[in-house]
């Protein structure tokens, strides 16, 4: 599995996940689909180890912020 954020400046603005690796095509549409939805300085990065294993016990609800 493929865990990937969509991050803006420290902030996460979307967790998800893959079953499959992703192709060079798939992995720059994403990077594209951030940069529109929130603005050229968002960035998609791998999940970390730590990040990864609250994502499969919580889900993506574990990424939004709490006010």
């Amino acid at each position: 599995m493929i865990a990937l954020v969509i991050e803006l400046k420290g902030t996460v603005k979307e967790a998800f996940s893959y079953e499959r690796p992703l192709n060079e095509g798939s992995y720059q549409a994403l990077v594209e689909y951030a940069q529109a939805n929130y603005g050229p300085d968002a960035t998609l990065r791998h999940m970390t180890s730590e990040e990864k294993a609250n994502f499969l016990r919580y889900g993506p609800e574990f990424f939004e912020q709490k006010s």
